[in-house]
């Protein structure tokens, strides 16, 4: 809530927002219908036709509602603490310059985790299961195996990590071998169904590249991305990783030893393999799975370490590491905050240019503005911003990557279009909502 405006007034976040504003519908690109869920409170908002500053307010804190709504559910309603120390280090580890950014693959992560504390409360409590406690279950399945191809992959992890555990209490291992084969069964036909020339399917490589990719894997981007990154945003993450790995080894306890080294190396493998990685932000975002895969195994280790040494103090063991997980995610957002308020301060700072010129419709050049960020939703930005501050004076600013591009782009408009984003270009007027986006028709020009 506090930094609403640096969330949200950002590339990815500004198009998802102007877009459920804009069109008062829910927004799910590439049939991620679990989406649905993270976007419940704007759309409410849009509904009633409360103020857009609100409505941004809401659409940034409904990821952190979900977020902490399954760490409650995995705490109190399923008494799991790994499953709620794992969500709330895989919100922390691996993350930079997307903390503030939504994305699909860690929402599935997080209702994976709490899937796989529901787990466990139906496998050590079969007396006490109802009818809505299988709805629940198969709810929390359905959305973590359908937010995003990578989270489907977590979850088949966090099911074989479910059969270790069962297995040493000496039960039947059938459900979560049972879950673990419907995960495959979902990834494959998703994997059918989605186009080669599709949003999701271009980050695929072809059968002809595959094996050259496997040939070329040490000059893989995705690779290079993390090796370069070990002794900064990967080495707490690895370092979890080694000292787990130190204790299943001490502990004898190979099969633990064996899925976590195999699962975390592997799937940076894979990745490596079969991920383009087209920016930072992309490849960062393929990574939140390696901490998530870390987190598990990090917790556990942790809670096994504590019940055979702490005991008593196992309670004040668990009452310091939240302080210290609160503390260090406070201070991970301030750390952030910094950078995306230099953004922010981009957005504002082209919004009263913009005011202080006659028109509402300018371009100008990436080339104009030197800052280290994605700039493709500037358009949706500006809207959303000028919306905002100046609600009977709304203006736009595109940005083009050239001049050639741009006198060829402005010359084909007439003054009752506008331009959006380079993948859904030129729009009329119309198409804008005249609640929030009072833009009035004239011809593009030049900001100078």
């Amino acid at each position: 809530i506090l930094f609403y405006r640096e969330r949200m007034l950002h590339t990815d976040n500004a198009y998802s927002t102007f877009l459920l504003v804009n069109t008062a519908s829910f927004n799910l690109p590439h049939y991620r219908y679990p989406l649905i869920l993270t976007q419940l409170l704007p759309l409410l908002a849009v509904k009633i036709q409360w103020s857009l500053k609100t409505i941004i307010v809401l659409y940034s804190a409904n990821f952190y509602v979900l977020y902490y709504g399954c760490f409650l559910i995995a705490l109190y309603a399923y008494k799991n603490i790994l499953a709620s120390w794992a969500i709330l280090l895989s919100l922390l580890v691996c993350t930079s310059e997307i903390f503030f950014l939504q994305t699909e693959i860690l929402h599935g992560i997080v209702f994976g985790i709490t899937f796989y504390a529901w787990l466990h409360y139906h496998l050590t409590n079969e007396n006490k299961i109802t009818i809505i406690h299988y709805g629940v279950g198969a709810l929390l399945f359905l959305i973590a195996v359908t937010f995003h191809p990578l989270s489907a992959l977590f979850l088949l992890f966090l099911m074989l990590w479910t059969a270790l555990d069962v297995k040493q209490q000496n039960k039947n291992i059938t459900i979560p071998l049972v879950v673990f084969g419907l995960t495959i069964l979902v990834i494959v036909i998703k994997s059918i169904l989605t186009p080669a020339n599709s949003y999701e399917g271009s980050f695929y490589p072809s059968s002809s590249s595959l094996w050259s990719n496997i040939i070329h894997i040490i000059d893989s981007y995705v690779l290079k991305f993390f090796v370069k990154r070990l002794n900064s945003l990967y080495l707490l993450p690895s370092i979890m990783l080694i000292v787990s790995l130190i204790w299943y080894a001490y502990n004898k306890m190979k099969l633990h030893f064996g899925l976590l080294m195999l699962s975390a190396l592997g799937y940076i493998l894979f990745v490596s393999i079969f991920f383009k990685g087209d920016s930072t932000i992309m490849t960062e975002r393929i990574f939140l799975v390696y901490g998530a895969i870390v987190s598990v195994g990090f917790v556990t280790a942790l809670i096994d370490f504590s019940k055979n040494y702490l005991n008593k103090t196992t309670p004040n063991l668990i009452t310091m590491l939240l302080v210290a997980s609160i503390s260090a995610g406070i201070i991970k957002i301030l750390e952030a905050q910094k950078t995306y308020n230099l953004r922010l301060e981009l957005v504002k700072a082209q919004a009263m240019q913009a005011q202080s010129k006659d028109g509402t419709k300018f371009y100008a050049y990436t080339s104009d503005f030197n800052f280290p960020f994605a700039m493709w939703a500037n358009a949706c930005e500006q809207l959303l911003y000028s919306g905002m501050y100046f609600p009977d004076n709304v203006k736009t600013i595109y940005l083009f990557n050239n001049e050639s591009d741009a006198q060829k782009q402005v010359a084909q408009m007439d003054e009752n279009s506008f331009l959006l984003v380079p993948f859904y270009l030129q729009l009329p007027d119309t198409f804008l909502n005249q609640k929030y986006f009072k833009l009035k028709s004239n011809n593009y020009h030049y900001l100078n």
